[in-house]
């Protein structure tokens, strides 16, 4: 080596500049298998969510064909099957008018007599 063109220089700041170099290549290459391992556990994620699916979607089929007597030949649900009559509707449930006591709420869905009365047939039971 040429040390003697090197005026001022010291040996311990070669060896803290390469220390520092490898520090960093260090850091770079730990962000980037970080990033491999969220996009790898992501992956992994969305296989087994589809695997889930599907197994859903097959149980669907094979309780459709169970309850209606015919097979699917495996169509997938997103396709339709004009024969197949519609799956009745199995409940109902009672509906609710609409009330409001907004002060921007049309006249015909306020309905602040019908709560007052509610409300004193209420207190009249209590008391």
């Amino acid at each position: 080596m040429n040390i003697k063109y090197l005026k001022g220089f010291k040996w311990f700041d070669l060896t803290n500049s390469i220390n520092k170099e490898i520090e960093i290549r260090e850091n770079k290459f730990q962000m980037e298998l970080s990033q491999q391992q969220k996009i790898n556990k992501t992956f992994i994620q969305n296989v087994e969510t589809n695997k889930l699916i599907q197994q859903i979607k097959s149980k669907r089929n094979k309780k459709r064909n169970a309850d209606d007597g015919s097979e699917n030949h495996g169509k997938d649900d997103g396709e339709v099957d004009k024969k197949k009559p519609k799956v009745e509707i199995r409940r109902t449930f009672q509906q609710r008018s609409v009330t409001t006591n907004r002060a921007d709420a049309d006249r015909e869905i306020k309905n602040k007599n019908n709560q007052s009365v509610k409300l004193n047939s209420v207190l009249n039971s209590i008391f």
